[in-house]
């Protein structure tokens, strides 16, 4: 995904997580005008935005794009870099939201 990802996960670092999503947001709207030139931009989207709501303590909305994601690509999540965890993140943040804690905040 390149830049945009890039971008997105060092804003996360630095405690920018908000403009993350903008990213993440903008990605979607690209991803829906049928970019065939870039594909993979919905996913990389609802991974920002997972990581973005971890990072903001919004666990239920983490839970959410990171199932959402799971869905999109069901096993396929085993053969990306950085992905592979994610049904443990979704089922830690679902736990947190049940909790009514946070996981994965700095």
């Amino acid at each position: 995904m390149g830049p945009p990802l890039q971008e997105s996960l060092s804003l996360i670092e630095a405690g920018r997580a908000r403009e993350a999503l903008e990213i993440a947001d903008n990605l979607q709207r690209i991803s829906r005008e049928a970019n065939r030139f870039n594909v993979g931009q919905a996913q990389v989207s609802m991974w920002i935005r997972g990581m973005a709501h971890e990072a903001l303590g919004e666990p239920d909305k983490a839970a959410d794009s990171y199932e959402a994601l799971l869905e999109m690509i069901g096993d396929g999540h085993t053969d990306i870099v950085g992905w592979e965890d994610l049904p443990e993140r979704l089922a830690s943040q679902r736990s947190a939201a049940a909790a009514g804690t946070t996981v994965g905040t700095d």
